[in-house]
């Protein structure tokens, strides 16, 4: 597994606490979402999955663009998919779908194409996410170099200018928010700055709310980032929220204000950044195509299926026929591990 630079990776971690930060990162699929696993796909190597003693075949379907005829898929998941979101590999990608096991192989290779291209916009290829390149060279750039084409928008150049210990503190700021301008979500980063130390000491200082304000900046970026359909940034914002309230309780709860301020300040960084854009003759930041729509709406119905009762992130949280499927999803699969779990300790 690929790590993140460790620049992302600090944000991942102090924002949502290390152990939470690991999930995200094994758990958040960038190009599928519900997965049937495959054991073997015409001599390949499929989907890396633990043997399970309860497997069928399936005589029709794709998954992830391979046919699945006549493979073994664990049955659990395999019947909980086509039970779920219906017959696989027949819809267009036009049509109305909900989950990628819809879609023809055609459709599919179409779509990820879509997902990969837009994933590089937001700056997960050049800041550490899985299907990051092979960028060493960027490594053996002088600075001058690294400025000049971070000046053009490339954003392995800013990453690199990040990393580079020779670049000061307020200059890295600059450039991370010249990645913003040029699309990127994950340097939020440099600004979503509200560590857990830095909370602490706040709490114990008898400032709760210089800590709270900490807390309603970070979540602000990480709004921002959800708006431009970043699930990435609005998982972490939805975890690091409940994992502040159970380490420091009500003292970072948030009110009504609170929420409307950090929905405000959103709004500000949007129009910003865009007047920005404007300015360099960009145009305004593209709409999330409706693959990562349909990969938002997969990581709301997770977290809905959880349980998630705070009031950060309702603005996203509303309910539609996917989202209602990928809950039932997520419920039924966790109902069914939880009895494996229990049967197989009686």
């Amino acid at each position: 597994m690929k790590m993140f630079s460790s620049r992302l990776f600090w944000f991942f971690v102090s924002a949502v606490g290390a152990s939470s930060a690991y999930y995200i990162w094994t758990s958040t699929e960038t190009s599928e979402y519900p997965q049937v696993e495959v054991n073997q796909v015409k001599g390949k190597t499929g989907t890396a999955v633990p043997p399970e003693k309860n497997e069928e075949k399936i005589k029709y379907g794709t998954v992830f663009g391979e046919s699945i005829e006549s493979r073994k898929l664990p049955k659990e998941k395999a019947r909980l998919v086509i039970d779920v979101y219906g017959q696989v590999d027949v819809k267009g990608y036009e049509d109305n779908w909900c989950a990628t096991q819809e879609l023809t192989e055609e459709s599919h290779v179409s779509a990820s194409s879509e997902w990969n291209e837009w994933l590089r916009g937001l700056g997960y290829e050049a800041f550490g996410i899985q299907r990051r390149p092979n960028s060493t060279s960027y490594q053996y750039y002088d600075l001058p170099t690294l400025n000049t084409l971070a000046k053009q928008g490339d954003l392995q150049a800013i990453h690199q200018l990040l990393e580079r210990p020779e670049v000061g503190q307020d200059e890295k700021k600059s450039l991370a928010y010249h990645a913003l301008v040029y699309g990127a979500t994950t340097s939020i980063a440099e600004f979503a700055t509200a560590s857990y130390p830095d909370l602490s000491h706040l709490i114990k200082s008898g400032k709760p709310e210089a800590a709270k304000n900490l807390v309603i900046e970070q979540l602000a970026w990480e709004e921002y980032a959800a708006m431009r359909g970043d699930h990435i940034a609005f998982k972490v914002g939805i975890r690091g929220y409940q994992e502040r309230l159970e380490r420091f309780g009500n003292t970072l709860r948030l009110n009504d204000s609170d929420l409307a301020m950090i929905s405000s300040k959103a709004n500000e960084h949007l129009n910003a950044i865009n007047m920005k854009r404007s300015e360099l003759g960009l145009g305004e930041l593209p709409e999330s195509p409706k693959y990562a729509k349909k990969v938002f709406e997969r990581t709301v119905g997770e977290v809905l299926s959880e349980g998630y009762e705070e009031n950060y992130g309702r603005k996203f949280l509303q309910t539609n026929e996917c989202i209602d499927k990928h809950i039932e999803f997520f419920t039924k699969l966790r109902e069914s591990r939880e009895e494996r779990l229990t049967a197989s300790s009686e």
